[in-house]
């Protein structure tokens, strides 16, 4: 859970600043989007401990983790009656290979976020990651603006993780 938590905190913290400088979405709507991304994993990962403990170690259960859980934090969300375009960016976070825009660019947002946590820490993967995926070229954000956009943000990013972790 803890896991969890931490990494959504990072994804809204990024969604926030993706939201803000490109001006693509609202970024308090981008904070939001990026805390709750994770939803159907820990209600997933819930769900299989209390069925079966040696669940999530199984063969293959990342994957299906994975493919499953954003179909889930969609229904969750739709549930909570949060904006369908919310939910609609939560449903579509594993489109990063997508070409076509998403309806709402707060999908790009999300997809931008969650590719860019490896990158906080290893700057060396910001060509492969920003030069391949079309979220980014959208939001019109090259390899320098997200270099520059981690560097200036770095400290707000922590501000941001830390009032929302209560640390």
């Amino acid at each position: 859970l803890q896991e969890l938590w931490r990494k959504g905190t990072l994804v809204g913290a990024l969604c926030y600043v993706l939201a803000r400088a490109t001006r693509a979405a609202n970024p308090d709507a981008a904070l939001v989007t990026g805390l709750l991304h994770n939803v159907g994993r820990l209600y997933l990962v819930a769900g299989a401990h209390a069925h079966d403990p040696a669940l999530p170690r199984a063969p293959g259960w990342d994957e299906v983790l994975q493919d499953w859980h954003p179909r889930f934090a969609r229904a969750i969300l739709a549930h909570w009656k949060f904006p369908d375009t919310v939910c609609a960016a939560v449903a579509g976070q594993n489109g990063w290979a997508r070409e076509q825009p998403p309806e709402d660019a707060l999908s790009d947002v999300l997809v931008a976020a969650l590719l860019l946590v490896p990158c906080v820490w290893y700057r060396d993967l910001l060509p492969d990651t920003v030069g391949t995926i079309g979220a980014f070229r959208r939001l019109r954000l090259e390899v320098e603006d997200c270099r520059r956009l981690l560097g200036d943000c770095a400290e707000q990013i922590r501000q941001l993780r830390d009032a929302l972790s209560g640390a």
